[in-house]
């Protein structure tokens, strides 16, 4: 009789750690540095140091693209202590930096972590260890991103003030070389020979299948690279990042266009934030009953609706913008939970970390690049209207291209 292993919640904790402290203490909070760093060198242009955020972003773009390969090569554990590692030296760097190019190199370092351990890592573990419900569990190891940044914010910023950022920068790295290291001691790539993920059914012997079967079903990278599903749900993705990260970045803004105090712009982005966090497992959850791709749907719609709210804002009361941030964060979990599950719908288990990685690739270029395109607009327009409805067609358009790259399974591949 084939063994179930219960090692599994041990692994979902580390990796839940790990995204606790790499984007939990790191990512979430990493604004709060900029103001302080330009006070403690007049010298820097803001363009110039934010330029630090663009080299991030390659870096992890270069990253997710590798990273199937790594994990091919060297296995996810050894990757995460890789990721862990820049992390911690991406603080340390900052903390000690006096010079544009080494700021530069720290936030390269951290956009290696953020590759290495923040979007391919989960999933995999998960389902290596999982058998079943794994949207929901997926769901949980995010809900820790949230949750590290809900956390450690406030403490950040009473840091920052009571210690400046130099110190503060160095407390974190403290904090996130002890809960990575344990995380890295406990978590295992899958489960010893012998042994099947948590929830495997056996019930149904003509039903059964090997690890090994697992693993080899679905395309091969090089088949991918031959199939226009890649490129559209490609595509799709970078299109849906772009228009929701463009809107999410602009919320601020264009609240303050419209008489907001920051305050009152703070309760809205914890609107945004509250309901990103809360609605990590129900997503995850509702994936698993009715598919990504379904639910994918559903964000597309509340997306759309977010911003036909803020298109009438005019008729509106202002209060209505603390409905637009929750509705953005609910659209902006399309980009978690449902793509990671319709990547292994689509193109199966053989190279899902390699498939995962690109597609992850692009959300990140489309996530860099939407806010500067919707700000180009308004300087060029001198309002957001344009921008806002091409927002709402290009989401319809990802869509559309997602449907097609999910319309039909894809045969094993041997």
């Amino acid at each position: 009789m084939l063994k179930k292993s219960s090692y599994a919640w041990v692994v979902l904790t580390g990796i839940s750690l790990v995204n606790f402290s790499i984007t939990g203490i790191i990512f979430n909070p990493q604004s709060m540095y900029i103001a302080p760093i330009l006070e403690a060198f007049p010298s820097f242009s803001r363009s110039a140091l934010t330029l630090s955020l663009t080299v991030q972003n390659l870096v992890t773009c270069v990253m997710l693209f590798t990273a199937g390969r790594i994990v091919a090569r060297i296995g996810v554990r050894k990757m995460l202590m890789i990721g862990c590692a820049c992390a911690v030296l991406n603080q340390l760097l900052m903390s000690a930096a006096t010079s544009l190019p080494v700021f530069y190199l720290a936030y390269g370092l951290f956009g290696a972590a953020v590759g290495l351990c923040s979007v391919v890592a989960a999933p995999v573990l998960i389902g290596n260890w999982f058998a079943k419900r794994n949207g929901a569990l997926i769901g949980v190891a995010a809900t820790a991103m949230s949750l590290g940044g809900l956390i450690f914010s406030p403490l950040i910023g009473s840091w920052i003030d009571g210690f400046g950022y130099r110190t503060s920068l160095r407390i974190c790295a403290g904090i996130v070389f002890v809960l990575c290291a344990i995380a890295c001691i406990i978590i295992r790539n899958q489960p010893s020979q012998g042994v099947m993920p948590l929830w495997y059914d056996t019930s149904e012997t003509d039903r059964q299948k090997t690890r090994e079967d697992e693993e080899l079903s679905g395309m091969t990278l090089k088949q991918a690279y031959k199939s226009y599903k890649l490129y559209f749900l490609a595509l799709s993705i970078f299109l849906f990042a772009a228009c929701s990260s463009a809107i999410m970045n602009t919320m601020s803004i264009f609240a303050t266009d419209h008489g907001m105090n920051n305050a009152t712009i703070g309760i809205i982005l914890s609107a945004y934030s509250i309901v990103n966090m809360v609605m990590q497992v129900p997503t995850g959850a509702l994936c698993d009953k009715f598919g990504g791709r379904g639910v994918f749907i559903s964000g597309t719609g509340v997306f759309i609706l977010a911003v036909v709210l803020m298109l009438n804002i005019r008729n509106l009361p202002l209060s209505i913008m603390f409905v637009v941030g929750g509705l953005i964060g609910y659209a902006f979990l399309m980009l978690l939970v449902p793509v990671q599950l319709m990547v292994r719908d689509i193109f199966g288990n053989r190279e899902y970390a390699s498939m995962l990685g690109i597609i992850s690739a692009a959300s990140a270029l489309g996530s860099a690049s939407g806010t500067p395109l919707l700000q180009t607009v308004y300087d060029t327009q001198g309002s957001y209207y344009i921008g806002f409805i091409a927002c709402i067609c290009i989401i319809i358009i990802s869509m559309v291209m997602m449907l097609v790259a999910s319309r039909e399974n894809i045969p094993p591949s041997r």
